[in-house]
């Protein structure tokens, strides 16, 4: 469903239902989605709810804030949940890791395209990552999808623990491009496919949690043992 209009302004809408024609006013307004949440779970342990990487500075305004502001409160323990997390820009995920990255070098991944071309994504810092020295623990369930799986899947082989309430996650590790015909229409195309330093994908097979807690709040308190241990 989609409509035109200035914020503020009223759309009749109408509906056809068992040959009767019902009509609906409705006001057109702005809402702003959060892209982050955080929290303070207990004094030594924060929970960052990163709901998508569909924004371009989501790590410049949105997560830094929030590992700052856990930091000033002496917060070095942190939940990361992706759970239906359904990705975004590959390249805010990137950032994210570099910003928790325990190492100063190596590869995280790399982008084959269908043209064969290899685009590697490497670690490349000036020194660690700027919370490295934070602990973290991820979760994850079967809606975690593409950017979000590869978040998961590159901190699993820096042996951050990632914990999930499914077996796998949803198993979309591929990038499309978005092709528009000469009517108006047009398709998605997948054009490259991402790849782990070992050289598996999570596209078709999904990342493998390395425990799996089905209830949530099991899920969450199983998350905290992990931390204060």
């Amino acid at each position: 469903l989609m409509a035109r209009g200035a914020p503020g302004s009223d759309v009749l809408f109408e509906v056809w239902r068992s040959g009767r024609r019902l009509r609906s006013p409705l006001r057109i307004t702005c809402t702003k989605t959060p892209f982050v949440f955080g929290k303070v779970l207990a004094p030594r342990i924060g929970y960052l709810r990163i709901i998508s990487f569909q924004k371009e500075k989501l790590v410049e305004e949105d997560i830094l804030p929030h590992l700052i502001g856990f930091e000033t409160q002496g917060i070095q323990h942190v939940i990361v949940d992706l759970g239906a997390n359904p990705g975004g820009f590959l390249n805010a995920a990137i950032e994210f890791l570099r910003l928790i990255a325990p190492y100063d070098d190596g590869d995280m991944l790399e982008v084959r395209f269908r043209s064969g071309f290899v685009a590697p994504h490497h670690i490349t810092l000036n020194g660690k990552g700027s919370f490295s020295h934070f602990h973290f623990v991820f979760l994850v369930d079967n809606q975690t999808a593409s950017a979000a799986e590869i978040a998961a899947g590159v901190v699993q082989f820096w042996g951050v623990p990632v914990i999930g309430t499914s077996s796998l996650t949803y198993g979309k590790g591929s990038m499309q491009i978005h092709g528009i015909g000469g009517n108006g229409g047009g398709m998605y195309v997948t054009s490259a496919k991402y790849f782990f330093i070992d050289g598996s994908s999570p596209d078709g097979n999904g990342v493998i949690p390395n425990s799996v807690v089905t209830d949530p709040v099991r899920l969450l308190a199983f998350a905290r043992y992990l931390l204060e241990e």
